[in-house]
């Protein structure tokens, strides 16, 4: 089987908020490559290539949702209020508050699997 490298998984939540994700997530084994606090720092860590991002839906700088649609080539794990029935990009899954910490981690394995997996797709079909 083709070797596919580490897929990139960034935070991109308030300081509070991130340090509660980080831990839920680091409990399961999952670390993230990154954690930043506003979407101008997730832009200039992602513009470039994609990643997995979870965000929540407010920023200090932007809303989620703009933020997924500046990075199109990143898959957007966002964490919206309970009542939240608004227009996300395509390249958006919505997870609604409250979650559970055993949610948020199916969440983050499930995506990162598929973003993995088509990746390894997509090369064997380039060959």
């Amino acid at each position: 089987m083709a070797e596919v490298k580490k897929d990139r998984f960034v935070i991109a939540a308030a300081e509070s908020v991130a340090d509660k994700l980080t831990g839920i997530l680091s409990r399961a084994g999952i670390e993230a490559d990154a954690v930043v606090h506003t979407g101008e720092e997730a832009l200039a860590l992602c513009e470039q290539e994609g990643a997995l991002i979870l965000a929540t839906y407010c920023l200090m700088d932007m809303e989620g949702a703009q933020l997924a649609e500046k990075l199109a080539a990143c898959d957007v794990l966002m964490i919206v209020p309970k009542d939240f029935d608004g227009q996300v990009p395509a390249n958006v899954l919505t997870l609604h508050n409250p979650i559970s910490p055993d949610a948020l981690v199916q969440a983050v394995r499930t995506m990162q699997h598929c973003r993995v997996r088509t990746a390894a797709l997509q090369k064997k079909a380039d060959k």
